[in-house]
C-alpha cells in the first residue's frame, strides 16, 4: 500500500519537505458501544525517501487537528465527577507484566541485601586479619563461592584491578570480594544484581513514590567507583544495606495492599528463605571447628545478631542460633517465618485467584515445627555415625529451597507466560 505525503517542516534543512504521513485512530469502549474518538496520533517518517513510519526506526510524532467549520462543543468520555459509588478499593487491572516486574523487583532486592551482608561478613573477617577466625573464613569463603560471588576470570581480574591492587589481592586473595563489589561482569555479583533490580524498577516508574524509584537508582550506582581495597568495598556495602532496607520500608509502608504488591511481597519471601535455608545447610555440613567460627557471621548474614545478644548475652552458639534462623517465627529473618507468611498468601490466592499450587509450604512448615532441635546438640548425637552432622535438619531445610523455586516457576508459569497472547493478561482479584 502507497503511503499518503504531507508537508513536514525539517528544522534541519529549515524547509517544508514531502515526508510520509500515518494517522492511528482510536476508539473508546463506552456503556452503549465503541466511539471513535476525533483527530488520532499522526506519525512521520524520519526521511523524504523513507516508506516507514515506526517510531523505533526514527520515526516522529505530530499533533492532529481537525478542522470543522461549526462552533467546537467540548466533549469528554470522563465524569464530570467521582460519587460514593465509584469509590475503587481493589480489584483494578493490573497488567502481568507489571506484576511479573513487582515479583522480580522483590527477589532482586532481597538477593540484594543477602548478598551484601555475606560480602560485608567476609570482608570484616578479611580485614581483621586473626588467626582466631580463620576457621570462620573458610566457611565464609565457601558459602561465597556457593553464592557465585567468587566467580572471575584471569580477564576480569587484568581489566578490574588496578596493578596495586592485584598485587595485594594476590597475597591476601581478595581480588575476588572486591570484583563482586564492584565490577558488572561477575554474574552474580552486586552491580550485576543492583542493574537487575533498577531495571523492573524502571518498567514500574508509574507503581513507585518517588523516594523509592530515587533509593533505587542510588543502589544501583552505589559501586561507582569500583573499590581498590578492602576498605573502599566495606564502605560501599555499608551504603548499600541502609539503602535495601529502605527499599524494604518502601515495600511495606509505601504500597496499597493489592494483588499485585502481594507479589512483590511473595518475591522477597522466597529469596530470603531460599538463601538463609542454603546458608545453615551449608554451615551445618562444615567441620565442627569452621561451624563454631562461623556462628557469629551467621547471625550477622541471618540480620538477627541483636536479637540473639539481648536474649542470650553470650557468645553464639549452634542451638540457639539455629533456633533463631529457622524455627523461631517471631523472627521476620527466619525460614518459618516466610513459610507460614507465604501458606497465608498461598490461601489468598485459592480464594480469589483460583490459583493451588502444587509446592504447598504448610506441610514444610509443619516438619520444622516437629523437629527436635536436641538433635543438633553434640552432647546428645541421636544421628547415624555415617550421616552427616545435622543431616535430618538440612534435608527439611533443602526442601524448602526447592519449594522456594519450585514455587516461583509455578507463579510465572500461571500469572506471568506472555507467549500466544491475544490481549495482554492481567492479574485482578
Amino acid at each position: 500500500m502507497r503511503l499518503s505525503q504531507a508537508p513536514t517542516w525539517s528544522s534541519e534543512r529549515e524547509r517544508f519537505e514531502p515526508r510520509v504521513v500515518g494517522l492511528r485512530l482510536y476508539a473508546v469502549a463506552t456503556a452503549i458501544g465503541y466511539d471513535v474518538m476525533p483527530g488520532g496520533l499522526a506519525r512521520v517518517s524520519p526521511e523524504t525517501s523513507a516508506e516507514v513510519i515506526s517510531m523505533q526506526r526514527g520515526g516522529s510524532s505530530k499533533d492532529a487537528w481537525v478542522l470543522d467549520g461549526t462552533a467546537t462543543v467540548y466533549e469528554s468520555l470522563l465524569q464530570p465527577r467521582l460519587t460514593a459509588r465509584d469509590i475503587v478499593r481493589s480489584g483494578f487491572y493490573s497488567p502481568s507484566r507489571a506484576v511479573e516486574n513487582l515479583f522480580w523487583m522483590g527477589r532482586y532486592a532481597e538477593r540484594v541485601e543477602s548478598m551484601g551482608r555475606l560480602l560485608r561478613a567476609t570482608a570484616l573477617r578479611l580485614i581483621e586479619s586473626d588467626p582466631s577466625t580463620s576457621a570462620g573464613l573458610e566457611a565464609l569463603t565457601a558459602l561465597c563461592e556457593s553464592a557465585r560471588l567468587r566467580e572471575i576470570s584471569l580477564a576480569t581480574q587484568t581489566q578490574s584491578l588496578t596493578k596495586k591492587t592485584a598485587t595485594k589481592a594476590a597475597n591476601g586473595g581478595e581480588d575476588w570480594l572486591l570484583a563482586a563489589v564492584g565490577d558488572p561482569r561477575v554474574v552474580n555479583s552486586l552491580p550485576a544484581n543492583t542493574a537487575r533490580l533498577l531495571y523492573c524498577a524502571t518498567q514500574l516508574r508509574d507503581r513507585m513514590s518517588l523516594d523509592n524509584w530515587h533509593t533505587v537508582q542510588r543502589l544501583a550506582r552505589a559501586h561507582e567507583p569500583a573499590p581498590h581495597d578492602l576498605e573502599a568495598a566495606l564502605t560501599i556495602l555499608d551504603y548499600v544495606l541502609p539503602a535495601c532496607t529502605a527499599l524494604a520500608g518502601y515495600a511495606f509502608d509505601d504500597m496499597t495492599r493489592d494483588e499485585a504488591w502481594r507479589f512483590l511481597v511473595m518475591g522477597r519471601r522466597l529469596e530470603r528463605m531460599a538463601f538463609i535455608a542454603s546458608v545453615v545447610v551449608q554451615v551445618l555440613a562444615r567441620p565442627e571447628e569452621e561451624r563454631e567460627a562461623a556462628l557469629g557471621a551467621l547471625l550477622e548474614i541471618g540480620n538477627t545478631i541483636i536479637t540473639y545478644r539481648a536474649r542470650y548475652q553470650r557468645q553464639p552458639e549452634l542451638l540457639p542460633v539455629v533456633d533463631l534462623l529457622v524455627s523461631d517465627e517471631s523472627n521476620p529473618h527466619s525460614v518459618c517465618f516466610q513459610l507460614a507468611v507465604l501458606g497465608r498468601d498461598i490461601q489468598e490466592f485459592e480464594t480469589r485467584l483460583s490459583f493451588r499450587p502444587i509446592n504447598d509450604p504448610r506441610p514444610l512448615l509443619e516438619s520444622l515445627r516437629a523437629f527436635d532441635l536436641a538433635q543438633l546438640d553434640d552432647l546428645r548425637p541421636s544421628y547415624a555415625e555415617d550421616e552427616p552432622f545435622g543431616e535430618p535438619l538440612a534435608m527439611i531445610l533443602r526442601a524448602c529451597e526447592r519449594f522456594a523455586y519450585g514455587l516461583s516457576d509455578e507463579l510465572s508459569q500461571r500469572f506471568f507466560v506472555h507467549a500466544g497472547e491475544g490481549p495482554q493478561a492481567s492479574v485482578a482479584a
